[in-house]
This record gives structure tokens, sequence and C-alpha cells, in this order.
């Protein structure tokens, strides 16, 4: 009885359900059934107290694991969302790189064209030039082929009017 006072003062739960739980036997062998019967009950009572603590504590334990593994997942997300973050400005940053690049490509092209074009468009109008020199020669050569024919025909004649006479007065 002295071991059941004893940790009741010291509220040490354990010890105080064994101690009333052999309590509980004692009286029951002694046949003292109303104190067995109490003894018995607060054993009970404690076995019970001591099972909900037990649980209070798993119920705790697991609450706290969860807790720490939801804070952990939750970390693990934000920082996922950062990099996912990063790499989109990234990309956007990669994007928008790549496309003034075409665009100032694009304008060199441009302006490369235009300068090309406009070297051509001089090319063709010298040649168009040398195009008219060359038919104005040949036009010019066409009549001096003309006229030294005509004066050669003339030329002929005038030898041919000439061997007529030397040849009347010979």
């Amino acid at each position: 009885h002295e071991a059941y006072k004893l940790s009741d003062a010291l509220n040490i739960v354990v010890y105080k359900n064994v101690s009333a739980l052999y309590l509980a036997y004692a009286y029951a062998e002694l046949k003292q059934f109303e104190q067995a019967f109490k003894y018995h009950e607060i054993s009970v009572q404690l076995k019970s107290k001591l099972n909900n603590e037990e649980k209070d504590n798993q119920i705790s334990e697991l609450n706290d694991k969860y807790l720490k593994e939801r804070s952990r997942y939750q970390m693990l997300n934000q920082e996922r969302s950062a990099r996912q973050r990063k790499v989109l400005v990234f990309s956007f940053a990669g994007i928008a790189v790549l496309m003034i690049l075409l665009i100032l490509n694009l304008v060199s092209s441009r302006n490369r064209l235009k300068k090309t074009n406009s070297l051509l468009q001089a090319k063709n109008e010298e040649i168009k030039g040398q195009s008219e020199q060359i038919e104005n020669q040949k036009d010019k050569i066409r009549r001096k082929a003309a006229d030294l024919l005509v004066l050669n025909m003339r030329q002929k004649e005038v030898d041919d009017l000439k061997d007529g006479l030397t040849g009347m007065l010979v």
C-alpha cells in the first residue's frame, strides 16, 4: 500500500498503475472484494490514462513529423518554383536577345541589299550608256561603210570611164 501512496504522491502513473493492480490482486486473495474492485478500477483507469497519454504522444509525434514534412515539402516547392521562375526569366531573356539579333541581322541585310541594288542600278546605267555609245559607233561605222561603198562604186565608175576614154584615145 506504501508503494501506491508514494507513486501517487510523486505522480508516477506507471508505478501507481502497477501498485493498484497488485493491491487489487492482494485484496482479492484476502477476499476483500470491495477493496480489490476499487483498486482494479483505479488500475483500469490509470491504464486507460497511460494508453491515452501514449496515443497522445504518438499523435503528437506524428503531427510533428507531418508538420516537418509539410514544411520541407513547401520549401522544396518554393525552391522549385523559384528555379522555374529563373528558367522562365532566362528563357524570355534569351528569346529577347535572339529576337534583337535577328532584327539587327535583318536590318543589316536590308541595308546591304539596298547598297547592292544601288550599285547594280549604277552599273546598269553605265552599261546602258556604254550600249548607247556602241550603238552610235556602230551606226557611224555603217554610215562610213555605206559611204565607202558609194565612193568605191563611184571610183569604179570613174575607173571604167577612164578606161573607156583611154581605150577610145588609143
